[in-house]
């Protein structure tokens, strides 16, 4: 089954775990005459990218922006560059892998550094949530990566 950019985009926008579920998507016709210029120019009519996806909740807002590139993958899967930018001025870019049959991500480093490397800090997963007590540093579940 062939699943399309959009589908792709949301299937990552709620494994990487960055926005809430209860955001709202911007949709183009919204984003002409939204009130925050960076929507405006990016998801309405203006600047041109690969693919970009908006969310707002209140006064928050997300954007993604999203390319495949060429770069050896896995096989079955395809490498894709994302970078994303919100309402507090946070900005990160990484590159990760999606294995359209499984409607799956991973980040690119998924296999040196476990498979919830890449996603937002809230959603990674400690394997031993008494490590972090035992040696005095964050547990893994809230260190950034």
């Amino acid at each position: 089954m062939v699943h399309f950019v959009n589908e792709r985009l949301l299937a990552f926008v709620a494994w990487h775990g960055e926005i809430p579920p209860e955001a709202r998507r911007v949709e183009d016709y919204r984003a002409r005459e939204h009130a925050v210029d960076w929507i405006r120019k990016n998801i309405g009519i203006g600047i041109v990218h690969t693919y970009v996806i908006g969310f707002e909740l209140g006064a928050q807002w997300w954007t993604l922006f999203a390319e495949r590139v060429d770069r050896a993958a896995p096989s079955g899967a395809e490498c894709w560059h994302i970078e994303a930018y919100d309402d507090r001025g946070c900005t990160w870019s990484r590159q990760y892998f999606f294995w359209p049959a499984d409607r799956r991500w991973r980040h690119v480093l998924y296999l040196h550094n476990g498979d919830d490397s890449g996603r937002h800090p809230a959603l990674q997963i400690d394997p031993d949530p008494l490590a972090g007590k035992r040696s005095g540093s964050l547990p893994r579940s809230i260190s950034p990566k």
